[in-house]
């Protein structure tokens, strides 16, 4: 019984450190996240051509935007290593389900040189893993969960 009552308050210690916003879409499927690094990211589960994620960039530096399944990191949904200022961005036919919990990272840049724009937007589904801090002026991570209403 000892073990059973240590188990659920773990349980319940490790679940409450977990701040995840939940969303519920449009009766036409579109879903707005709350905006993270003043960036705007839409999922719409009723795309033609396929479900689809759009992000917008609020900010007057360039950004790139990773969303993958929170407990399947491999599971990439969305990956942009570089959207310019003030520039947005679509990928249609993308992976994602209702009730996933959705971990995105925003990473705003510092001003950078040419090259390393390039650099950047030549970068695959795995950005993140080639960044270095030195590019990086701000770094955000969420976790959203898109209810069916």
């Amino acid at each position: 019984m000892k073990t059973l009552i240590t188990l659920f308050v773990g349980v319940l210690f490790f679940n409450c450190g977990k701040d995840i916003k939940v969303v519920t879409p449009t009766t036409e499927g579109i879903a707005r996240l709350p905006r993270i690094g003043n960036v705007e990211i839409i999922l719409d589960f009723n795309a033609i051509g396929g479900k689809s994620v759009s992000v917008s960039n609020g900010n007057d530096r360039a950004i790139g935007v990773y969303i993958t399944k929170d407990d399947e990191p491999s599971i990439i949904v969305f990956s942009d290593g570089y959207v310019g200022k003030r520039g947005s961005s679509t990928h249609r036919g993308t992976n994602f389900e209702y009730g996933w919990e959705l971990r995105v990272t925003v990473v705003i840049y510092r001003n950078l040189a040419g090259a390393i724009e390039t650099f950047l937007d030549a970068l695959g589904a795995d950005f993140l893993d080639h960044l270095q801090d030195i590019w990086i002026e701000e770094r955000y991570e969420q976790v959203v969960v898109v209810k069916r209403s």
